[in-house]
């Protein structure tokens, strides 16, 4: 059954209409209510990149393809300490980063919906892949970002077309000022707010799978920001479990650099912790 998109407070269903990135009955925010459904007699290897598992991706019927090549990225083996390593690519992916699995799904969502512009935030490689994705959608982007983001990503957003507006102050001020331009009435792409993204970046567990041969690897470390990566492989994992492909998924583990750890603190002291607790040492293990 295709999972459906509700309020994870209220139960209340996407809307048919629009992108709100917020529930408007609780304010609660949106996810997937179950894992993807995936069928291999339904996978359409004609279509381009990633876009051979389009009927998992939860999308409506008859919604543009809109792909730059992203996923089938490499998976190479190293054994550099006597552990066998397999490290997936994902910077070959079209704007450089695993962001673009999210990107191209989010796009078709914005099309279906008939959204042509759009705003969003960023500190660097979600904004390159969203103004990517924009451009090759038709959609108009616009990208906040912090003065501090990386002079290279505010050039690739630039060119790949997307206005770029610099926020003076930390990212955390970028959100705020992208949340005064949704106030008036333009649509936010957010990578962090929607879920639609989150069946692109499943595929990585889908292509995982199938590059080791229908087996699932030992454990799977991800890095961990707003933590849509590290949700994403679990979901394709829970996917296949459903699917019937399998029987186990991985040891999953997160790592956050010590300097922005939210998600270290509240593993280790609560929730609470995000805003109340002294941040990790360096190289703390939780």
């Amino acid at each position: 059954m295709t999972p459906a998109v509700r309020c994870v407070d209220c139960g209340a269903l996407y809307p048919e209409t629009g992108v709100p990135y917020r529930c408007p009955v609780c304010h609660g925010i949106y996810d997937f209510d179950g894992p993807f459904d995936l069928h291999l007699a339904s996978l359409e290897p004609e279509l381009p990149g990633y876009w051979q598992y389009r009927h998992a991706f939860a999308l409506p019927a008859g919604v543009p393809v809109v792909s730059l090549g992203e996923g089938n990225t490499p998976l190479v083996w190293r054994d550099p300490s006597g552990i066998n390593l397999g490290f997936k690519l994902e910077s070959l992916n079209p704007s450089g980063s695993y962001k673009d699995r999210g990107s191209a799904v989010l796009a078709s969502q914005l099309l279906a919906r008939g959204v042509h512009e759009a705003v969003e935030d960023s500190s660097g490689n979600a904004g390159a892949s969203f103004a990517a994705y924009a451009a090759r959608a038709g959609v108009v982007g616009h990208v906040f970002v912090p003065e501090s983001a990386s002079g290279p990503k505010r050039q690739q957003i630039e060119r790949y077309g997307a206005d770029l507006v610099r926020i003076p102050g930390p990212r955390s001020e970028a959100a705020r000022a992208v949340l005064e331009r949704v106030n008036k009435g333009v649509p936010y792409a957010s990578h962090a707010y929607l879920p639609f993204g989150l069946a692109g970046i499943a595929t990585i567990a889908y292509e995982l799978f199938n590059q080791m041969n229908g087996s699932v690897p030992a454990s799977v470390i991800a890095p961990v920001c707003h933590g849509g990566l590290l949700l994403g492989i679990m979901r394709g994992f829970q996917t296949l479990v459903q699917a019937g492909l399998t029987e186990k998924e991985p040891y999953y583990i997160g790592v956050q650099a010590a300097a922005c750890d939210p998600a270290v603190r509240a593993y280790k002291y609560g929730l609470q912790a995000i805003t109340s607790q002294p941040k990790s040492q360096p190289w703390q293990r939780v």
